[in-house]
């Protein structure tokens, strides 16, 4: 369990390396969508963005890193949807994933996910099916064993998310509503059941640029609000909770800072950002103020070639855990493989393969 649970953690840590380039077919770049998560460095950020605006799906779907075994039972928004999400190039390439293998530390095939694109039955728009199988087990390999699920994401033909289905009979999840501009507009996020369980509802300047997302919960009632300025998330409040986020960003648009204020105002964590000059992040650290206590730190080396480069991830967990990575990219942002490391040995090799499509 404690190596499930250090797992679990890596991954979240570790696998926004691929969220901008492993991710699939996608929205325009500039429309919020409906996750916890966001990457505000202009190339790939590796580190944990803690607090973000709305981004993806958020129903039933792995990462598109490839998470270890979840520390819960049911994967968290920020994970479930990630591979719907792919950076500009990729959409502009008109490459999209096609399959993600995942192999053991005895090179055994434990996970593999695969992706069909076909038109719908109009022509008009993109189905996009994948088929998950495999327990992420150590030991025990795709054919044996007996997990096995299939989703599915409607996309238009310029592969702006439509909707999200799930589930056996496949129901709708997610579906996306985009205004007379094509900027996305409304997110409505279903239950198993049909009813509607949380919407997200963005707010944008004559710019075009997103200025305000308001997630209402099934009863209409306002419990998460984002603010933006220049199309950057500024301001975050949890009013479900009494807790406010304010981030800071650089000259490059980088997330440099974000502090957590509890209820009664007082500041309870600070997360600190680097970056490196290609805007590829370089050290991130996430205090407890309150404990005085370092939860987490994590040191970023970037090698670049003129093939592209790669990313070696340090960090420690409580002190004295040490989680590693090494992550290749190509020049286009796109992750080819990564490399998951517990205490110097590896546990986990991901590779990922792609195709174009028109």
């Amino acid at each position: 369990m404690k190596k499930q649970y250090l797992k679990a953690i890596l991954a979240i840590t570790l696998a926004a390396a691929c969220l901008t380039a492993c991710g699939d077919s996608s929205s325009k770049s500039d429309s919020k969508k409906s996750s916890e998560t966001t990457t505000t460095a202009k190339a790939v950020n590796t580190m944990p963005q803690q607090q973000g605006a709305p981004d993806e799906p958020n129903q039933d779907i792995d990462d598109g890193a490839d998470i270890s075994e979840s520390a819960t039972d049911e994967p968290s928004s920020a994970e479930e949807s990630k591979e719907a999400n792919s950076a500009e190039e990729e959409k502009e390439k008109g490459l999209h994933l096609s399959k993600i293998e995942t192999f053991d530390s005895q090179n055994n095939l434990i996970y593999l996910q695969e992706y069909t694109y076909t038109p719908d039955a109009e022509g008009g728009n993109i189905e996009c099916t994948i088929t998950r199988t495999g327990n992420r087990i150590e030991g025990q390999s795709v054919t044996e064993s007996s997990s096995k699920d299939v989703v599915k994401y409607l996309y238009s033909k310029d592969f702006n998310m439509l909707a999200f289905y799930s589930g056996v009979p496949q129901i709708l999840r997610d579906e996306y509503i985009y205004d007379e501009k094509g900027r996305l507009a409304k997110i409505i996020n279903y239950d198993t059941n049909g009813d509607i369980e949380k919407t997200t509802v963005n707010e944008f300047g004559s710019d075009d640029k997103l200025t305000k997302s308001t997630e209402y919960d099934k009863n209409n009632e306002v419990y998460k609000e984002y603010d933006y300025e220049n199309g950057k998330e500024i301001k975050v409040n949890w009013y479900a909770t009494g807790y406010v986020t304010e981030n800071e960003y650089d000259n490059n648009d980088n997330l440099i800072k974000s502090n957590i204020y509890g209820k009664d105002g007082s500041l309870e964590e600070t997360m600190t950002y680097e970056y490196d000059d290609k805007n590829n992040p370089t050290y991130y650290k996430d205090y407890y103020t309150q404990a005085d206590m370092v939860r987490m730190e994590s040191k970023y080396e970037n090698s670049y070639t003129s093939d592209g480069y790669t990313v070696k991830t340090y960090s420690i967990i409580d002190g004295n855990t040490e989680l590693s990575s090494e992550t290749e990219f190509d020049n286009d942002n796109h992750c080819l493989q990564e490399l998951v490391y517990l205490n110097g040995n590896i546990v986990e090799t991901t590779k990922y393969t792609y195709i174009e499509i028109p």
